[in-house]
Formats: structure tokens, sequence, C-alpha cells
């Protein structure tokens, strides 16, 4: 059986730095992986920046949520993966970070 990693992106007007953020998880070197965005209603670009990655998304999904912890436990409710986590919009995982993950 393969290990799936699920990773929950909350967001919230944060447009200028989810297209990095999504990009350092679709070109992770392990597979199968699965992205999850939870967009908390932006007012930015947001949502079009996750159409363009919506191929790779398991689940997306943009309306008020509650704030921060309340949109990655909504998200985690949308997971399927052996290893749950998280990934806040303004951040990114270095080349190599989930296939580090799964060896450990």
């Amino acid at each position: 059986m393969a290990l799936r990693i699920s990773v929950v992106v909350p967001s919230m007007n944060q447009g200028r730095t989810l297209r990095a953020c999504l990009q350092s998880i679709v070109t992770q070197d392990f597979k199968p992986h699965e992205i999850v965005v939870i967009d908390g209603g932006s007012k930015d670009d947001s949502v079009a920046v996750i159409r363009e990655f919506q191929q790779h998304l398991h689940f997306w999904c943009s309306e008020p949520d509650g704030g921060q912890t309340l949109g990655i436990v909504k998200g985690f409710q949308h997971c399927s993966g052996d290893i749950l986590c998280w990934l806040n919009s303004d951040d990114l995982f270095t080349p190599g970070a989930l296939r580090a993950v799964a060896e450990a």
C-alpha cells in the first residue's frame, strides 16, 4: 500500500503568495499526495490562482470558514491521507519535503 500525504492549505486574501505555495506542493517529488485548499472567502485574486491549480486539487472551496484553525479542521475533513499536514498560504515546502516525511 502506498503512503498518502494530505496537505491542507488555509488561505484568506493571500493571492500574492498562494501561487508559489501551491507550486511548492505540486512540484514535490513524492507522489501520491493530495492537496485541499480552504479559502475563507477572499476578495483578492485568490480564487483565480486556485483555479489555475484546480487539476491538482483533491478539494477546494472559497467561503467564510471562521478563521484559520476552523479552515484547517474543515480541510482535514476532506482528506484521505495516512499523514495529514497543513501549509499556510504564505509558506513554501522545500524540494523533497514530502519525501523526507514519508521516509521518516
